[in-house]
């Protein structure tokens, strides 16, 4: 009879499991619209794990590009429930503006392609809503900034 390691059939699921989270936020963190999908969820949710939900730790272990990053956090501004989250998510997206800027001028955007017109205006739309209680989340040259790069693109 075989004897089955269940350590290594569980260190294998769980690594099965962790590799399809990371594709699955890899491929919301490039379309907006689906970046809502996840604010809804975690904003929504409330089970011991997403009550203490690290997102800023989150986005560094499943290893997002800045581009990436800010798709998904600029979803998270609008979190009607959870303010930790938002704060988290204006921090992210402050310390990866510069960077972003640079990678919406690269063609394609992301390895899978590029935004398309509607994503990108979901997208500008996440960025520019409603600023955090505290400070605005772009100053009015960082939107200029953004603007004037998103018009450069599509040049």
């Amino acid at each position: 009879m075989l004897a089955v390691n269940t350590a290594a059939v569980w260190e294998t699921s769980t690594l099965l499991t962790f590799r399809l989270l990371v594709n699955e936020t890899q491929r919301i963190a490039r379309d907006p619209f689906l970046a809502d999908r996840f604010r809804e969820a975690i904003d929504k949710a409330e089970t011991e794990p997403f009550r203490h939900f690290d997102l800023v730790r989150f986005v560094d272990r499943i290893g997002l590009r800045p581009l990436e990053r800010v798709v998904l956090t600029s979803s998270i501004l609008s979190a009607a429930n959870r303010r930790d989250l938002v704060q988290q998510a204006a921090s992210i997206i402050r310390l990866d503006f510069e960077t972003v800027c640079v990678a919406l001028m690269n063609h394609p955007a992301f390895d899978s392609g590029d935004l398309t017109p509607a994503q990108v205006s979901k997208f500008v739309s996440n960025l520019l809503c409603d600023p955090p209680p505290d400070a605005p989340l772009l100053d009015p040259a960082q939107r200029a900034n953004l603007l004037n790069k998103i018009s450069a693109k599509k040049s």
